[in-house]
């Protein structure tokens, strides 16, 4: 069954995403985009867009995939999917704090996942501009983007404007 399939899926990547929202992007392109087919790479890349725009968590990419899969059904599912896992494993964490307070090894353990959260990042980053800089114009945006981010320029200013700029030479 699809909605079954749907909150499957986004329970897998609530479960195995750890440093927030954009580490979800590599394991959301796998299963959605690569394996089920519900979307391709450029609404993939749209949903990210609309994620950016929306305020709340990044993770609402979940709910614009199970719609693209199965309307507001597979929206709703996916929405549960993917913020289940982080409310079981936040109670589980909290519960456990106190005991693992001061250990070292612990702190060594979270580096380490940090470390790995950002070379998934790395990867997507390199797999999603490959596919959506399509020529030279569209790299000097995504430059001038990259540029505006690093002096802390609002993500949501930025995808307005590329918007505006894509509008003007459309």
């Amino acid at each position: 069954m699809p909605i079954l399939k749907i909150f499957w899926t986004f329970f897998r990547v609530g479960l195995f995403t750890f440093g927030g929202g954009y580490a979800m992007v590599p394991l959301i392109q796998e299963e959605a985009v690569d394996r089920a087919g519900w979307l391709t790479t450029a609404e993939f890349l749209d949903g990210i867009a609309i994620s950016q725009l929306t305020p709340g968590p990044f993770a609402i990419l979940a709910t614009f995939v199970g719609f693209k899969a199965a309307g507001f059904l597979g929206a709703l599912v996916a929405t549960l999917g993917i913020f289940t896992p982080s409310l079981l494993v936040g109670w589980a964490i909290l519960r456990l704090q106190v005991f693992f307070r001061g250990v070292s090894a612990m702190d060594r353990v979270w580096a380490a996942m940090r470390a790995a959260v950002v070379g998934l990042l790395l990867g997507a980053v390199i797999r999603l501009g490959l596919s959506s800089i399509p020529s030279l114009p569209f790299g000097a945006i995504a430059l001038g983007a990259f540029m505006a981010a690093r002096r802390g320029v609002s993500p949501i200013l930025i995808v307005l404007i590329a918007a505006l700029i894509g509008l003007m030479f459309s």
